[in-house]
């Protein structure tokens, strides 16, 4: 029979193998049991103490009860057995020997009297001795009580044990399990941004290493309560990188807070991996490590990014360290700045807020359902003009305004306005437009709060920029690109100031949009304060965005205070819980009916406080390696990949996929449509795009194409990569024409297709959004207009009004005549409006309708 202590070994390690493969599989079950088995812990010791105490007390109470002891009574048998069974040993006692026999028997009786009658002092006592495993065990297995105290003593002595060596030798464990990392997540930096990875990676089945250089810094217990190793050292260091196992990392996140450090770290990781491979802990080839670095300053992140390919192909390394293979590269280095995905963010948050506003401007008319189908929507035939009153001209005032000019173009024809208001705006206007020539043209100050109406158009030349980088006054192209005044701030009480904020919004077509962005951000929440109560004395309703990043407690104080007045709003849609992805639209409440959007009264009556500008919602884990946008990028690129520039991953199937997207006609009618209407040239009778349009599309391989597309993307250059981002998150306002909004994206079609309604006249409007969109871009990017197209010197002739590109210039026209092509600039733009309508109809793009919601997200 098999001995119980084998049974225990057995049992411990099958235990310990179920661990380890729970904890590599399945680290979120893992961890999650750790922690709640962890709240319970002290609990469970407590109980376990009681149990001993209880348990010894009876137990040993009903041993001093019973029979006496049987040391005492066996010299006396042993002598009486000893004489039964030695013939040799005379019967005949002598006298002495009764003596002793007599003196035995009372000292028997005494001692039984004796032990009759049990102290509770004893029986503690005794009790005590289990804690401390003073106690012999056979006495122990005497009574099931006794048993059970024994075992839940030595229980209770492994959980304190446990405790104490994860105390005690707490850096030794760690590096122990480092040992066996493979394939997790290593975070360099536990700053604000470091802070919301692993926030999203709690509840993600991945295992994570933190690397921080402060030891006092308090999320460091955070962290290690959360399931993290943390390595407390300089990511810079190769010995504290090695040491994180980054060789054998999936990916990795440099978020230190410092370019210089950032730009260290991911160097040393890349000579680390040429050094050391890319094989796991059993020998196993890894992929390519992704890393994800963040730099801040938008002209140092342009120059690493621009470099990113020679970065990652590199073979230098220290003359120290030979290296131990050569070849491909070993790591993808993908740059992120914070502040242009804050504003990509943001300019999701203004097309709601102008959605919700419009909505409200319906509502107050009071206009009835006839009225609505007869009557023509100014709203939607009037362009818009967006104007940005800016307060804060900071480093990241600056970066906001440059994506603000470059994206936000929300209707076809019109250029945006800002006034950009601060203390110091006579120098910081100067460096600005020092380094941004064409960001917009040269005003006299005292015309600061005066707009022109016919500036707004592209195709007018009302103001012009500098000298220096103005075209002849004969030449067709475009010169700048938004209209802006710099304005010296005073203060949020000045009369003046808001008396030239009204005179600026007098149209009915402008559209005004509060951006409070100082550098401190419990002024920026005070000034957006005050300035709101200013606008409602003055009876205006103009959303309010406040630049709050760092402190998320009053960032959920101005929530708060912004849904205090307007709770049946709501709690329609209630806090959008942390373990949800952003992605996900939030779920209603059964008993609470339909959603509600800001309409009517609710939204009228005062001015809404919106904070920007927390990780949660630009730089978390899901924007950086799941965000739809970096998904239609690669996709817009590979609508212009071919088979020249790339002969390595050109195939068949991206011709299919190009000339399915070339034929595709969004206005062709299915053949029910056109036995009951007669016109081959309208939609289907609900105005929808037939679903046959885009048969050929559906029938593509996508996850093949995803799969393409990143070939693709790793071979591109990375101002095309700049470029196809850019329009790719200018499909926030695209959508918004259609009253949506995308929420997610899938590699794969959905059986349900989505119903898209579009005439003529909205899809050239989409193309104009996209050209001009196109044309800001490469103004803010260095380019110019001129008739001959160069790389070198960055011109491009169709930086031109909308009205121009039918006519190209001659170079160009020879040059496309060379090459067998038909010259249509305008196809270009709507093969994007193509790919965009298609991947909503097929799913691939997920959509929700455009109604404001809160932009509460956990704090």
């Amino acid at each position: 029979m098999t001995s119980p202590f084998v049974w225990t070994l057995i049992i411990a390690w099958m235990m310990a193998v179920t661990a380890y493969v729970s904890y590599r599989f399945r680290p979120r079950l893992f961890l999650r049991t750790l922690r709640w088995m962890e709240q319970f812990t002290g609990a469970l010791i407590i109980t376990l103490g009681l149990s001993v105490l209880v348990c010894g007390l009876f137990g040993f109470a009903a041993i001093e009860d019973s029979t006496p002891s049987q040391a005492e009574w066996t010299p006396a048998e042993n002598r009486s057995d000893q004489q039964a069974g030695d013939p040799s040993v005379s019967t005949q006692t002598t006298g002495d020997d009764r003596a002793t026999t007599n003196a035995v028997s009372q000292r028997s009786e005494a001692s039984q009297s004796k032990r009759g009658v049990l102290t509770i002092g004893g029986a503690f006592y005794k009790t005590l001795q289990i804690f401390a495993f003073n106690v012999d065990p056979t006495e122990l297995e005497q009574s099931i009580l006794l048993r059970i105290a024994m075992f839940s003593a030595m229980l209770m002595a492994v959980i304190v044990a446990e405790k104490g060596i994860r105390v005690l030798f707490r850096s030794s464990y760690e590096q122990l399990v480092l040992q066996f990392k493979t394939k997790h997540v290593v975070v360099c930096g536990l700053g604000r941004i470091g802070y919301q990875i692993l926030a999203d990676l709690e509840y993600a089945e991945s295992q994570i290493v933190v690397i921080e250089s402060d030891p006092e810094n308090q999320r460091i217990a955070w962290a290690r309560e959360m399931g993290a190793v943390v390595v407390v050292g300089d990511a810079t260091h190769g010995d504290v990188l090695e040491a994180a196992q980054v060789h054998r990392a999936r990916e990795v996140f440099v978020v230190t807070g410092s370019d210089q450090c950032n730009i260290e770290s991911v160097i040393e990781i890349r000579d680390i991996l040429r050094r050391r491979g890319r094989k796991s802990f059993f020998g196993w080839t890894l992929p390519k490590l992704n890393c994800h670095v963040h730099i801040l300053n938008q002209d140092l992140a342009g120059i690493v990014r621009e470099n990113s390919t020679s970065l990652e192909q590199s073979t230098a390394a220290p003359a120290t360290f030979p290296l131990r293979r050569s070849g491909p590269a070993l790591i993808e280095v993908e740059v992120f700045n914070a502040i242009e995905r804050t504003a990509r963010k943001l300019l999701e948050d203004i097309t709601q807020a102008m959605h919700a506003k419009t909505n409200a401007n319906r509502t107050s008319n009071d206009v009835t359902e006839a009225t609505k189908s007869t009557e023509p929507d100014d709203d939607e035939n009037t362009n818009h003009v967006l104007h940005y009153f800016m307060f804060g001209f900071g480093d990241f005032g600056q970066t906001l305004a440059l994506k603000l000019a470059e994206l936000s173009q929300l209707s076809a024809n019109t250029r945006n306005r800002m006034s950009i208001l601060d203390t110091e705006i006579g120098k910081r206007r100067q460096t600005f437009l020092a380094r941004h020539h064409r960001f917009c043209p040269q005003v006299d100050p005292q015309y600061s709060w005066t707009f022109d109406p016919d500036a707004d158009d592209w195709i007018g030349k009302v103001h012009r920029p500098a000298s220096a980088y103005r075209l002849a006054d004969s030449a067709r192209g475009i010169e700048y690109v938004c209209n802006a005044r710099f304005v010296e701030y005073l203060d949020v009480a000045d009369g003046e100031m808001l008396q030239g904020m009204l005179q600026c919004t007098e149209s009915k077509s402008v559209q005004p949009v509060v951006l409070v962005c100082f550098e401190e951000e419990r002024e920026n929440f005070a000034r957006a304060e005050r300035l709101r109560a200013k606008l409602l004395a003055a009876g205006k309703d103009w959303p309010i965005f406040v630049w709050i990043p760092r402190q998320r407690e009053l960032s959920q104080l101005l929530l708060e205070h912004n849904q205090q007045p307007s709770k049946v709003v709501d709690r329609f849609h209630g806090p959008m819980d942390h373990t949800r992805k952003l992605s996900e639209p939030t779920q209603q409440s059964p008993q609470a009916g339909p959603p509600l959007s800001v309409t009517g009264h609710v939204a009228a009556s005062r001015c809404r406080l919106i904070p920007f500008g927390q990780c949660y919602g630009s730089v978390s884990y899901a924007e950086l390696n799941q965000s739809w946008v970096d998904w239609l990028a690669r996709h817009l690129h590979l609508v212009w990949v071919d088979r020249k520039n790339h002969p390595t991953i050109w195939s068949a199937r991206i011709q299919d996929f190009q000339t399915a997207l070339e034929t595709l006609n969004l206005f062709a009618k299915s053949n029910a449509a056109e036995l009951e209407d007669g016109d081959p040239g309208a939609t289907t009778s609900s105005g929808a795009i037939p679903a046959r349009n885009f048969a050929n599309l559906l029938s593509q391989p996508w996850e093949k194409l995803d799969e393409d597309s990143r070939a693709a993307w790793d071979q591109c250059d990375e101002w095309k990569r700049a470029s196809n981002r850019s329009s790719a998150a200018h499909a926030v306002l695209k959508v918004a024409q259609l009253g949506l909004r995308i929420t997610g994206y899938s590699t794969k079609p959905s059986t349900t297709p989505t119903a898209i309604v579009i005439t003529p006249e909205l899809e050239e409007r989409l193309r104009m959004m996209e050209h001009y969109r196109w044309v800001a871009e490469r103004l803010l990017t260095g380019w110019r207009f001129d008739e001959d197209n160069s790389e070198v010197n960055r011109t491009r002739w169709q930086i031109a009004p909308w009205s121009e590109l039918d006519q190209p210039s001659a170079s160009y026209l020879a040059e496309q005549k060379a090459k067998g092509k038909v010259v249509n600039e305008k196809i270009k733009d709507a093969k994007i409006v193509k790919l965009l309508l298609a991947a909503i109809h097929l799913g691939l793009l997920t959509v929700e309708p455009l109604e404001y919601r809160s932009p509460m997200r956990t704090i």
